[in-house]
């Protein structure tokens, strides 16, 4: 069977970035690899060994933010059951949080239509760019992050100076510069198939 791990970490404080980090490094060192950004995978032989690892997640979260653990047994069904969740019907996947159930409903976008799947809607640009931004502030790029949106407000301000009369402008932002340069998602058909893609807004407390 396979225990996936989905992770919202908060990383707005040097505190925050250093419990984010930690708990990326304690999933690799239990025997986790990344599929994706926030989406760690790893394969147990039963179900002691699930429980193990499961309540060793749940002892190295951080304080704060949001964990979640699906655990998927080679034998389930497990498309199907969440298709017809994600249509209203019934199903025996359960998502959780903490002990308590999440509605797959309303928690979970599931492509089913891959030629016409719109890579480009508003919600999915947004979920892109929201983890656009919290790469930038992680360990690999927070430094060089500041050092750029400095650069560009002295830029600006310099412009600004050039001109014959007084301008102001909205303080900038991380969020606004990544939304001006207008990010599209390339779609290669070809490869599609063979990746997964997991996007998860949930917001419940941890």
């Amino acid at each position: 069977m396979r225990i996936l791990v989905f992770f919202d970490l908060p990383t707005e404080t040097a505190n925050d970035r250093r419990n984010y980090r930690k708990f990326r490094k304690d999933l690799l060192k239990n025997g986790f690899f990344m599929m994706q950004e926030s989406v760690y995978c790893r394969m147990v032989l039963n179900k002691t060994s699930e429980k193990t690892v499961i309540d060793n997640i749940y002892r190295m979260r951080p304080p704060q933010g949001l964990v979640q653990v699906l655990t998927v047994t080679e034998k389930q069904n497990v498309l199907s059951d969440i298709y017809a969740q994600c249509n209203g019907e019934t199903g025996r996947a359960v998502l959780s949080s903490n002990d308590k159930s999440i509605d797959i409903n309303n928690g979970i976008d599931l492509l089913t239509d891959f030629v016409a799947f719109d890579g480009n809607r508003k919600g999915l640009l947004t979920k892109i760019l929201h983890a656009m931004e919290k790469t930038a502030n992680d360990e690999v790029y927070f430094q060089r992050t500041h050092k750029l949106m400095a650069e560009l407000e002295c830029y600006m301000n310099d412009l600004a100076m050039e001109q014959e009369v007084d301008l102001a402008y909205e303080k900038l932002s991380l969020n606004n510069l990544l939304k001006a340069v207008g990010v599209k998602v390339i779609i290669d058909y070809n490869k599609f198939s063979r990746k997964a893609v997991c996007l998860h807004g949930f917001s419940t407390p941890v």
